[in-house]
């Protein structure tokens, strides 16, 4: 039975990273370059691109709320079946 969890927990692993690393294969083809400038980099306040900064902020924390709740998913599921193992062999303890 370890063996089954064992194997489940790797196959989801296995999953995740291919998962992740199409994701960021497919993101790499977005990104451009940011300009050269020949002066340093300039940090300022433009509220013309408010709006694009507001929307990669919240991509990313809905992204931070989604693996934090496959997190919490995966968690729970392990503890049911480590729950679920352990009431089958103490049944099975106690019929002996």
């Amino acid at each position: 039975m370890k063996r089954k969890i064992f194997s489940i927990l790797a196959l989801i692993l296995v999953f995740a990273s291919l998962l992740s690393i199409g994701v960021l294969a497919q993101a790499e083809g977005d990104v451009t370059p940011p300009p050269a400038q020949e002066q340093g980099m300039v940090l300022k306040f433009v509220p013309e691109s408010l709006g694009q900064t507001v929307q990669i902020l919240a991509t990313g924390m809905i992204g931070i709320f989604i693996v934090t709740g496959i997190i919490i998913m995966v968690v729970l599921l392990l503890n049911t079946i480590l729950e679920i193992v352990a009431n089958k062999q103490a049944n099975k303890n106690n019929k002996k």
